[in-house]
């Protein structure tokens, strides 16, 4: 079950900036979604950042900010 954990990656456009942001979004079996509070300037370092999120999620067994 634990390995049933995914991230997916966000893009979206800062209408305050006017710039492309990215975040990540990690996902559980019991499709309980967790969002990062924070954004990225690249979707290389979004997704670096997902994939610790989610290590740690699965270390936990769940996920929770």
């Amino acid at each position: 079950m634990q390995n049933a954990f995914t991230y997916e990656i966000e893009s979206y456009v800062d209408e305050e900036i006017g710039l492309r942001r990215f975040r990540w979004r990690l996902k559980d079996p019991a499709a309980t979604d967790f969002a990062a509070s924070h954004t990225f300037a690249t979707k290389r370092e979004a997704t670096k950042d997902a994939e610790i999120a989610l290590a740690r999620a699965r270390q936990r067994g769940r996920l929770r900010p």
